[in-house]
C-alpha cells in the first residue's frame, strides 16, 4: 500500500518487456510507486478518473488509443492535472510540439543513449516539487500562443487535406491547393460573412502570387473535375450536401462553405459566403 508521501505513477506504455522494467525501477525508489500500468488508452482514463495519480508517464503509439487523443482526456481530469512524461520514439516537430503545447512537461526521448525508465524516474523525483509553480497565464501575443495557433493550423490543414483527398482530389489539380487554403482560411475567419471575390479569392492569390481570376477557375475546373469524375459513393460519404444537379456541381462558395462547415469548432456554423463570381 502506497505511504501518505509517495508518488503515484501511473504507465500507458505498448511493450510490455518496458513496463517490467518500470516496474523493477520503481520498486527501487521508496518515495514513488507504480499504481497502474496499462498499453491501453481507455483503462488509462478510466483509473485516472476514478482512483488518480501524480504522474502519467505515456507513449504516443498505444496498443489501444493514441497519444494525443489520450493526452486530451487526461486535460479533462476530475481534479488537478498530473505531472505527464511522454516517453517515446517519435521525433516528428509537430506532434511532440503539439504535446508540449498541450499539457506534456517533459519528453524523454528513447532514441537518446542516456534514455531508460530508471532516468525517467530521476526526472520525475527532481520535477515532481515543482508541478504547481507554473501555472497557466494569459498567452495572448505571446510566441507561446503563436505556436499554439500554428499547430492547430497544421493539424487543421491535414483534416481539411486528408478530407479532400478522399473525395477524390489530387495534388496535380492547381484547384486542390487554392480550395485546401480556402476551406481552412475560413474555418478560421473570425468574421460571420466571408466575400469569396471581395477578401478570399485576393487572400489565396497574393499567397500564390497569381491573379483572382486564375484561382476561380482553378478551383471551378478542380471541383467539376471530382463531381464529374469520381466515385459518387466516396464522394458522397463525405460531402452530403445538396446543390444544383443542373450544373453537377456546388459552386465555388457553396462548397468551400458546406465543407468548412465540417471543421467549425464551437456552438454551430453560423458563417455566410457570399459574393461568388461563378454560377
Amino acid at each position: 500500500m502506497a505511504m501518505k508521501d509517495q508518488i503515484r505513477i501511473m504507465l500507458i506504455e505498448p511493450d510490455v518487456h518496458t513496463r517490467e522494467v518500470y516496474r523493477e525501477a520503481v520498486a527501487h525508489m521508496p518515495d514513488m510507486e507504480l499504481v497502474f500500468d496499462t498499453d491501453r488508452q481507455a483503462p488509462a482514463v478510466d483509473y485516472l478518473r476514478t482512483q488518480g495519480a501524480d504522474v502519467v508517464i505515456m507513449e504516443m503509439e498505444l496498443a489501444e488509443g493514441d497519444g494525443i487523443s489520450l493526452l486530451d482526456e487526461i486535460n479533462n481530469p476530475p481534479e488537478e492535472k498530473p505531472l505527464i512524461i511522454l516517453s517515446t520514439y517519435t521525433t516528428s516537430r509537430a506532434t511532440i510540439g503539439y504535446m508540449r503545447m498541450n499539457g506534456v512537461d517533459l519528453v524523454c526521448q528513447k532514441l537518446n543513449q542516456t534514455y531508460s525508465p530508471a532516468y525517467v524516474l530521476q526526472m520525475i523525483e527532481k520535477l515532481y516539487p515543482y508541478r504547481f509553480f507554473a501555472e497557466p497565464a494569459d498567452e495572448t501575443g505571446t510566441v507561446i500562443a503563436q505556436i499554439r495557433e500554428e499547430l492547430d493550423t497544421y493539424a487543421l490543414r491535414r483534416q481539411v487535406q486528408t478530407e479532400l483527398e478522399e473525395m477524390g482530389f489530387r495534388h496535380k489539380m492547381l484547384g486542390f491547393r487554392y480550395l485546401l487554403d480556402a476551406i481552412v482560411l475560413c474555418v478560421e475567419r473570425k468574421d460571420t460573412t466571408i466575400h469569396v471575390s471581395g477578401w478570399l479569392y485576393p487572400e489565396i492569390a497574393k499567397r500564390w502570387n497569381t491573379t483572382e481570376t486564375r484561382i476561380e477557375r482553378a478551383m471551378r475546373w478542380a471541383i467539376e473535375s471530382v463531381f464529374v469524375k469520381a466515385n459518387i459513393v466516396q464522394l458522397y460519404q463525405h460531402y452530403t450536401f445538396r446543390y444544383d444537379e443542373e450544373n453537377a456541381r456546388p459552386s465555388n462558395a457553396e462548397f468551400i462553405l458546406n465543407m468548412a462547415s465540417k471543421f467549425e469548432k464551437g456552438d454551430g456554423w453560423q458563417k455566410i459566403v457570399t459574393d461568388d463570381r461563378e454560377v
